[in-house]
Parts: C-alpha cells; sequence; structure tokens
C-alpha cells in the first residue's frame, strides 16, 4: 500500500510539473528555401512567449508568460513587420501582419514538432530541422491575390 501512495504521488507531481510549463516557441523561424510573396522576401519569423528579465548582475530571471507576440522580417520592406491577432498554440501559429498600407500578409502553420523549447531538444539541428510548415495569403485591397506554402526552420538566437 506504501508503494502505491509513493507511485501515486510521484505521478501527480510529474502531472503538475506538466501543467506549469506552457508551450514555448520561442525563436527564429527560417524559411528552408528563399520566400518571395508579391516581391517581398520573408527572411524569418520571431516568435516570443516567455519574456526573460535580468537582474543588476545579468542573472536570468524565472520567466514570465506574456501575450503572444510575432515580428517578421521583410527584406523587400526594409523593416520587421509587427505581426497581429498572434494565436500560438502547440498545434499551431497564426497572425497577420502589413508589407504596405494596401497589402495585408496572413500566415497560418502547424508545428511538425509539438513539444515546444526546441533549444533544449538534441535531436533537433538548428536551421536544418522542419518545425513549422505553414501557408501565406497576400492580400490587396481586402482580397486574396496569392498564396504560397513554406516550410521553416529553427534557430533559438541570441
Amino acid at each position: 500500500m506504501k508503494r502505491i501512495s509513493i507511485l501515486f504521488l510521484f505521478l501527480c507531481m510529474v502531472c503538475l510539473n506538466a501543467q506549469t510549463k506552457p508551450f514555448e516557441p520561442d525563436g527564429y523561424y527560417f524559411p528552408a528555401k528563399k520566400l518571395v510573396i508579391a516581391g517581398y522576401v520573408i527572411s524569418n519569423i520571431d516568435v516570443r512567449t516567455l519574456d526573460y528579465s535580468f537582474d543588476d548582475t545579468t542573472h536570468v530571471l524565472p520567466s514570465k508568460t506574456i501575450e503572444p507576440e510575432v515580428f517578421v522580417s521583410v527584406v523587400g520592406a526594409r523593416r520587421r513587420a509587427k505581426g497581429f491577432n498572434v494565436k500560438v498554440s502547440s498545434d499551431s501559429l497564426s497572425f497577420y501582419f502589413f508589407v504596405s498600407p494596401l497589402d495585408k500578409v496572413e500566415f497560418y502553420g502547424e508545428f511538425v514538432d509539438k513539444r515546444g523549447r526546441y533549444y533544449e531538444k538534441s535531436d533537433i539541428t538548428p536551421l536544418k530541422s522542419v518545425i513549422l510548415k505553414g501557408t501565406f495569403g497576400l492580400f490587396k485591397k481586402g482580397k486574396l491575390k496569392t498564396t504560397l506554402n513554406s516550410n521553416f526552420t529553427f534557430w533559438q538566437g541570441d
């Protein structure tokens, strides 16, 4: 009976620990092949779901969950575009951004690997392993003009 109680307690602790760690896809996603949509080159997608703070001695403080943020590096627009209506889960990533005042790009992607915390995974090769597959849709004046599928690799960044 004592062994069963200890086993039950251990399983409860494992379950609680799993529930307290949110899905963390934070990092940079690079197209596996050159990605050009309507003349705009998408060089990477920067996804953030946690805030990492540092104290005065540059020690990393415990991270805090934040409202998901996405920034897209758009070469043709020479800027990083902020993503809007960002939705992140262990299954998918979706958002939209503007490449010009009249040109909106929507993205919907699915995570091939649903574990998150990709920087910790020894079986994921940075800039080689495909982590995300998705579709971009370009809208001009509210009308869908073109779509483009792409695979993305992962890199943790700084």
